[in-house]
Order: C-alpha cells, then sequence, then structure tokens
C-alpha cells in the first residue's frame, strides 16, 4: 500500500512540474519583439551624443560616421519593454539625438548598468549592445 501511495505522489509532483514548465514556457514565449526602428541616414542632418550629469556634447556632422552609429544600433530585438520615462540605476548614462533635415529630432538612452550595455527608447524597448559596439558610440565624445 505504501509504494502505490509514494508512486502517485510522484507521478503527481512530476505532472505538476511539467505543467509549470509549460505555463512558464509559454509566458515567455508570448511576449511581443520590439524592434529598434532608427530614421534612414538621408533623413539625419546630425547626431548630438549627450553624457548626462557632464558638460560633455558632441555634435556629429560628418556622413560616414552617422552612417556608422546607425549601422551598430540598427537589427536590434528585444522582449525587453521599457515602462519609464529614463534609466534608473545606471552608469555612464548618455542620450542620443538623431536631428533631422526637416524639423524635428528623436532620441535614445544609451547606458551601462551592472557590465551590461544599453540602448533605451522610453516606453518602447531595452536593447542589448555589445562592450565593443558601446565604446565604439561613446568613443566620439
Amino acid at each position: 500500500m505504501k509504494k502505490s501511495i509514494s508512486k502517485d505522489i510522484i507521478f503527481l509532483s512530476v505532472n505538476l512540474l511539467l505543467i509549470i514548465i509549460v505555463g512558464v514556457y509559454s509566458l515567455i514565449k508570448n511576449k511581443p519583439e520590439y524592434t529598434l526602428n532608427l530614421p534612414s541616414i538621408s533623413d539625419i542632418d546630425s547626431v548630438e551624443i549627450v553624457k548626462i550629469k557632464s558638460d560633455k556634447n558632441i555634435l556629429i556632422e560628418d556622413y560616414n560616421d552617422i552612417k556608422e552609429i546607425i549601422e551598430i544600433l540598427s537589427n536590434k530585438k528585444t522582449k525587453e519593454q521599457s515602462n519609464q520615462d529614463s534609466p534608473t540605476n545606471t552608469k555612464e548614462l548618455y542620450t542620443i539625438n538623431f536631428i533631422y533635415k526637416e524639423k524635428g529630432s528623436a532620441f535614445l538612452y544609451l547606458y551601462k548598468r551592472k557590465n551590461n550595455y544599453y540602448i533605451e527608447i522610453p516606453y518602447d524597448g531595452i536593447y542589448k549592445l555589445s562592450k565593443t559596439e558601446y565604446n565604439k558610440i561613446i568613443s566620439y565624445e
């Protein structure tokens, strides 16, 4: 009788564990994916990189430099959503402002947090960068 009860408990435990794993997987899998949408290089007049809490403000007007920045930031995807106006608990916070040839501009945040590197667009997505990509962008400062 004891062997039957313990086999039933093991069987139920394994099934419950499988149900939990499938449930968690379906929640993760069904998160929306965000794609970093950048302005077309032909629409950009200049790029301004501003280090927050600093006097550093760099204006990039060279076409090849702007193209390089756009290429570094292109094709980024994430499932991590931004739910705030600006990143918190960060080191080396920057804004990257894309100034259009016509009216207007667009911006994103660039920052380091716990040895990871990110781009964040408020209320859109949080995208990972490699250390090399991050360093290349801030090398303009």
